[in-house]
């Protein structure tokens, strides 16, 4: 991540959906047939998962 911030992307990512009507979570199927990037939800749980390399 650029900022190397997680909690800084999830922020963003939060927004970004919230702007453009976006469903965070589609049913399977949908993110199966056409995801074409994974899931608002999915980036946001990675997004706060993230630990910046030498900080445990």
């Amino acid at each position: 991540m650029l900022t190397g911030s997680g909690r800084s992307y999830a922020a963003t990512m939060r927004r970004l959906a919230a702007q453009n009507l976006a469903d965070p979570d589609p049913p399977s199927l949908v993110v199966f047939f056409l995801g074409s990037h994974p899931p608002i939800a999915e980036r946001i749980a990675a997004a706060e998962a993230f630990t910046p390399t030498g900080e445990g």
